[in-house]
């Protein structure tokens, strides 16, 4: 019998380590110079330092791409004295501002002492009440003239609210530009804008906006106030790097396209299997290939966000599958649980240190299927799988290497496992993800 590391037909190692389990155990380093080349992923780590015991010399030799938050530059500095010389970018929430309350209009009381965390623009005391309650036009409101917002109890067992504010407000422009140009001080190396909307998806779903809102009555008008949002900032930092993560994403080609001219990276956080208890339509997974194949021929950079715990390989495995169908060295990838502690915890594969080596080609479409040749090798990716867990059987093809397509073996009853230790992960309460633990 074959053990669950075993490919059929296998010529490459990319799927034999997806079998090969989790592990902080030593591997060789992944430099930028093997991943430009094929020989290993290029992956990227964020929001907030990790609490499961992971030092910060292991994500600066092992990542490429490092996002972070306004008050983590002394784990900033850390990473850069242990050899870090990637990016890290600093985490802002787009179109969002922390503040007491919640408070229906500018006529509520406001209380200047309440302290924000550091993930939106208003990030210190004083600042929302001081600089934007007064201003009623740079809120979204719903139909019944009420400041729309989500609300999120913290770690700390305390209430945090965060409004929406208005993309299509000239004053709330202006006024997010110049705060991300005062703090480029803080030494980051551009910003990452968080929960860049794509749709009116969130704010349907927040606490009191899915009466409707007043300013917008569909998600084409959002798009082209979010769009002059962009322009704007990138007229006050053209130089600056500017990534996002695309949020309420309807998966439909083309829908990047008036964003990704003043974007240098984007975000694709539930990257072809979908969030863990919501996974993508086949025609969802065609139109995320499509959109990020588009912005990486623009010379954009993605990072890929597959969401999933370590014990769930199919899903890793065809994650990793579709990045080196779409790999060209601008490309990053992370696999993840967003539930586990808002992203602090670091699971390592040796998965991410074994690549096909330089293309042939660039990949091909053929219906559902994406394909690429690696030095006479052939990855294929068939994006009409049904079921969400599990490897694959042989018969159903999922997807696979080699000239005769074949796949995974399950691993047979009473096989040894070949799975390295797990990472070590610290004692501590957990609790949703939420903004407010970023």
């Amino acid at each position: 019998m074959r053990s669950s590391t075993e490919i059929v037909d296998c010529r490459t190692a990319i799927l034999a380590a997806v079998l090969g389990g989790w592990s902080l155990a030593a591997q060789p380093h992944c430099a930028p110079r093997r991943a430009r080349a094929g020989a290993c992923v290029r992956t990227a780590y964020f929001y907030k330092p990790p609490v499961d015991g992971t030092p910060a010399s292991f994500i600066a030799t092992r990542f490429d791409l490092v996002l972070l938050t306004h008050g983590d530059g002394s784990f900033r500095r850390k990473l850069r004295r242990q050899g870090y010389a990637g990016p890290v970018l600093q985490t802002v929430g787009a179109n969002e501002a922390e503040g007491p309350g919640p408070y229906a209009n500018h006529r509520a009381a406001c209380n200047e002492s309440y302290a924000p965390y550091q993930r939106t623009v208003a990030d210190e005391p004083g600042v929302f009440c001081r600089d934007l309650h007064p201003h009623e036009s740079w809120f979204l409101h719903n139909r019944h003239g009420e400041r729309v917002y989500s609300r999120v109890l913290s770690a700390h067992h305390l209430w945090r609210t965060t409004y929406a504010m208005n993309p299509a407000a000239p004053g709330w422009r202006h006024f997010f530009a110049q705060r991300l140009l005062r703090e480029r001080r803080l030494g980051y190396d551009g910003y990452f804008l968080d929960n860049l909307w794509l749709s009116l998806g969130w704010l349907r779903q927040t606490a009191n906006g899915g009466q409707g809102l007043a300013e917008f009555h569909d998600s084409a008008a959002l798009r082209v106030a979010v769009t002059g949002f962009l322009r704007q900032l990138r007229r006050t930092l053209p130089k600056t790097p500017i990534w996002a993560n695309l949020t309420n994403d309807p998966d439909r080609p083309g829908d990047w396209d008036a964003y990704l001219p003043y974007l240098d990276g984007v975000m694709v956080e539930d990257f072809l299997v979908g969030w863990r208890k919501a996974p993508l339509s086949p025609a969802r997974r065609l139109g995320q290939m499509q959109n990020v194949a588009m912005a990486l021929r623009m010379g954009k950079s993605v990072l890929l966000v597959a969401q999933g715990r370590p014990k769930e390989r199919e899903r890793l495995a065809r994650s990793l599958a579709a990045y080196w169908l779409l790999s060209n060295g601008r490309l990053f990838y992370r696999f993840t649980d967003a539930f586990a502690h808002a992203y602090r915890d670091v699971a390592w594969t040796s998965a991410y240190d074994h690549g096909p080596g330089p293309a042939a080609a660039p990949a091909r479409r053929r219906g559902w299927t994406w394909s690429r040749t690696f030095h006479q090798e052939v990855l294929r990716l068939d994006l009409q799988w049904q079921h969400t867990s599990g490897i694959p059987q042989r018969r159903q093809r999922a997807f696979g290497f080699g000239r005769e397509r074949r796949a995974i073996h399950r691993r047979p009853a009473g096989a040894h496992d070949h799975r390295g230790p797990p990472i070590s992960r610290a004692a501590r309460p957990g609790w949703p993800l939420t903004h407010a633990t970023r």
